[in-house]
């Protein structure tokens, strides 16, 4: 694999990590924090897309990862033909 698309990969990989601790996984807790009054387990996330969000990258950064191990495999196969 050339090295600029191994780089492109590891790129990707390392921002959907990054995206995945960044991104909140209960919207509303913010709220509590300015107001105690409000609690927040009384407001309903009906949509999850936070959740689904991450679900996704964490496929998609497997995904990458799988990529690369075959990619490695095949260049690891190669080298020992030869």
């Amino acid at each position: 694999m050339k090295k600029a698309g191994r780089a492109v990969f590891h790129a990707v990989y390392f921002v959907g990590l990054l995206l995945i601790v960044l991104l909140p996984v209960d919207r509303y807790k913010w709220m509590s924090e300015m107001s105690p009054d409000i609690s927040v387990d009384a407001i309903e996330d009906v949509a999850g897309n936070s959740a689904l969000l991450v679900f996704l990258l964490l496929i998609g950064i497997v995904a990458v990862q799988f990529i690369l191990l075959i990619k490695a495999q095949r260049k690891l196969l190669t080298s020992k033909l030869i």
